[in-house]
């Protein structure tokens, strides 16, 4: 089911919002985590007051453009 144009916006809002509130941003690869993995890396991140957000890189390009 294609994510509809309003929909995007909206998320890419957060995105941008998301970004200009962080101290620093990290790029990863998760083809090769499992649904375990990423679970225990989320609790972890929340711990230590960080979050793991999956982002497609269309969206995240936009985003960094309009941000900074």
């Amino acid at each position: 089911m294609a994510v509809t144009k309003a929909k995007k916006v909206e998320v890419l809002a957060s995105i941008e919002n998301d970004l200009k509130s962080a101290t620093s941003v990290a790029f990863t690869s998760n083809t090769k985590l499992t649904v375990e993995e990423v679970t225990r890396l989320r609790k972890e991140l929340i711990k230590v007051d960080a979050q793991f957000t999956l982002v497609k890189k269309t969206l995240i390009r936009i985003a960094f453009k309009n941000v900074y």
